[in-house]
């Protein structure tokens, strides 16, 4: 560090090391003095503007929309345990003709 004559602060630039660019957690600027990321720190945004999708983030939707997709969840959610219980159910119903069908086979033997 220097001292200027109308006593600023003048710092010298610094170079990272190799390691210190990858373990570093904060805001790179290039040249240009554009921000700069990695491979490693392109975010799930990124990757999908180039894979042509188009990603909604829930912080910027609507109340109603959230709470409207929150209940089209809870009801899918609602229809699989319906869907897994008449599974279940009919399984059982098939089990227990299957020993009903078993034991009088028995019996009459």
């Amino acid at each position: 560090m220097t001292e200027d004559k109308n006593t600023q602060v003048h710092e010298e630039p610094q170079v990272m090391s190799e390691t210190d660019v990858h373990d570093f957690q904060g805001l790179t600027l290039n040249e240009n003095g554009q921000e700069e990321r990695s491979r490693e720190q392109m975010d799930w945004d990124d990757a999908a503007k180039q894979a042509g999708i188009h990603v909604i983030h829930i912080h910027s939707l609507p109340l109603w929309k959230k709470i409207l997709y929150g209940a089209a969840f809870i009801g899918f959610l609602m229809l699989l345990a319906v869907a897994v219980w008449f599974a279940f159910v009919g399984f059982g119903a098939i089990l227990a003709v299957a020993a009903l069908i078993y034991v009088v086979s028995r019996l009459l033997r």
